[in-house]
């Protein structure tokens, strides 16, 4: 029986050949067999990479040689599958729905392998879920061109205080793509310290804007000399506890490039403002557009968006437009 399945599969696979040679067509796809795992059918305008699975609640995965490549016998965690992807190969790791790691150390996840796509399938809180679960638990990129994508990172931390903060990226190019923060009572949820064109496109980060919570520094805090960093299609809403620090707030060094467009702020103390760039020509060549702001907890304040300067800055959102 098994030799006639394999004469069935073959057989179709040759008339679906010929019907493309037929039609003089010229089909994206291609096959591959990766050592020791499944054959598969990839869309080579997407990736001609190597695809890991990772999957925390599957019984025949595991974090060791010869899993990862069939979502049948995945990896376990998403750091063990970053360590098996080849750096600037166009690689992805597919974090399957209901998967769910605590991040409960330095460097939990080291994302060091350049050009590699992390991609959460999933919707909803059936997204893949990355909880802190001690204080020093922190996420870090170390390489250039990562993307995050689909993820839900759930950094309200129970039964404890966050020693630091909690996703560190120091590369060029990285990129959070359709991901929600969840933010606790923390020094700072996303620290850029270094690298350039960080992309943060269709987040959200969900916190609160009663004052016995919220951040004591900044939800995204922009380091010395990083430039074009693009926050676009975003939502943040939170209480800063401290009044002269913003939701969004750069360093003391010079940065140029900054975008923030078509995204709602909510800043829950009206002491302290959405975002704050505090030195005199701190921000060159930006833009902001298309962004609604409400300070307080009453929902009121205008949009508190003093200490912006030398920037391009166009009208603000109008919903008739």
């Amino acid at each position: 029986m098994k030799r006639f399945k394999y004469i069935s599969i073959t057989a179709v696979l040759l008339v679906l050949f010929a019907g493309l040679v037929y039609a003089g067509n010229k089909s994206p796809m291609f096959s591959r067999h990766q050592p020791g795992g499944m054959f598969a059918v990839v869309d080579n305008t997407q990736t001609t990479g190597n695809v890991w699975f990772v999957d925390s609640g599957s019984a025949t995965g595991a974090d060791a040689a010869g899993y990862g490549e069939n979502p049948d016998a995945p990896f376990l965690t998403i750091d063990y599958a970053t360590g098996n992807c080849t750096a600037s190969n166009g690689d992805w790791i597919i974090v399957m729905p209901g998967h769910a790691e605590s991040v409960s150390s330095a460097a939990y996840i080291d994302a060091d392998k350049a050009g590699v796509r992390i991609i959460g399938l999933g919707t909803g809180r059936n997204k893949p879920v990355l909880s802190w679960t001690a204080a020093a638990g922190e996420i870090k990129v170390n390489a250039a061109d990562v993307s995050f994508e689909n993820l839900v990172f759930n950094m309200e931390l129970t039964g404890g205080v966050f020693g630091g903060t909690t996703l560190y990226s120091t590369a060029t190019d990285t990129v959070f793509k359709d991901c929600d923060f969840v933010i606790p009572s923390v020094d700072t949820v996303m620290v850029l310290t270094g690298g350039t064109r960080t992309q943060i496109n269709n987040c959200r980060f969900y916190g609160s804007t009663g004052s016995g919570t919220g951040v004591t520094t900044a939800v995204i805090a922009i380091g010395s000399g990083v430039y074009n960093v693009e926050i676009k299609d975003t939502s943040i809403i939170a209480y800063n506890t401290t009044q002269d620090t913003a939701l969004i707030a750069a360093a003391s060094s010079r940065v140029s490039g900054f975008t923030l467009q078509d995204s709602s702020i909510i800043q829950g103390n009206s002491g302290a403002s959405c975002w704050n760039f505090s030195t005199i020509g701190l921000v060159s060549e930006g833009l902001i557009k298309n962004v609604a702001t409400t300070v307080g907890n009453a929902g009121t304040g205008g949009t508190s968006s003093y200490q912006l300067h030398t920037v391009l800055r166009l009208p603000p959102y109008n919903a008739n437009e």
